[in-house]
């Protein structure tokens, strides 16, 4: 099995690492309550309107995606195109209704198995499709199982295991898992995958160097940044995290 590349989910500070990229999953929350609706209770609900000096309304969420790239014209031309896509309030809006949730509505599971398509693929089979909460939620199942926004990492462990029979090995109790890609004889590299620690969490590329000191000197010459400043992992090696002039996060890893 050949060793193509890693995943995981590091931001800045890690435990152990010997990486060259990363892959991470999402994170969605609509809140329960705010500093202008304080009472949870209070919000699942449009209330009645009272003046237009008060906090009127109520909390309403929606999970959207965004992606880009070159759409071909009738003419032969390529256009670049930037466009949103909703991933929650679905059945309201097959139904011609917004698609905003109340959180009760936001922060649900989805009962089935949700199908390319959907809900145009269940309801054109003859099935009936009724879910509106934000797609991807799954229980934190280290956290008794709540509804938090998480998608637990070891979803994504099966995936690439199932696909690329990758295989993992838990380093830090329910936080942190070292990934094996192939043979320690074959060409590539291995990684980790560990638990988002926050929702604007970046994919973080990290690289293998000869000299992280004279790396880092290179790195501020050319105008990156340094974030997070050479730290030794014991016994392992020296990792630091700069940003480019994009201000895209990357690591630089040298092996003792």
């Amino acid at each position: 099995m050949r060793k193509i590349c890693q995943i995981g989910l590091p931001i800045f500070l890690v435990s152990l690492l010997t990486v060259a990229a990363s892959a991470q999953s999402f994170q969605v929350q609509c809140p329960t309550s705010t500093l202008t609706h304080p009472v949870a209770a209070n919000n699942n609900s449009e209330p009645a309107y009272t003046s237009a000096t008060a906090v009127n309304g109520a909390i309403k969420c929606q999970q959207i995606s965004g992606g880009d790239g070159f759409a071909t014209m009738g003419d032969g031309s390529s256009t670049y195109m930037f466009s949103f896509g909703p991933l929650s309030g679905l059945a309201k809006m097959a139904a011609g209704q917004p698609g905003t949730d109340f959180p009760y509505e936001f922060n649900v599971v989805a009962p089935f198995n949700l199908a390319p398509g959907d809900p145009a693929t269940t309801v054109e089979g003859g099935g009936t499709f009724t879910y509106n909460g934000a797609v991807g939620l799954a229980p934190d199942t280290d956290r008794g199982g709540i509804i938090d926004g998480h998608v637990d990492p070891r979803q994504v462990m099966d995936f690439f295991t199932n696909i690329f029979g990758w295989t993992f090995t838990e380093f830090d109790p329910g936080n942190y898992w070292m990934a094996l890609t192939g043979d320690n004889g074959t060409p590539g590299i291995n990684g980790a995958v560990m638990k988002r620690r926050d929702p604007a969490q970046p994919v973080v590329t990290t690289i293998l160097v000869a000299d992280i000191d004279d790396t880092i000197e290179k790195i501020k010459a050319n105008g990156g940044t340094i974030v997070v400043e050479k730290m030794e992992v014991p016994s392992t090696g020296w990792l630091a995290y700069f940003k480019d002039p994009d201000g895209n996060i990357h690591g630089v890893w040298q092996t003792i």
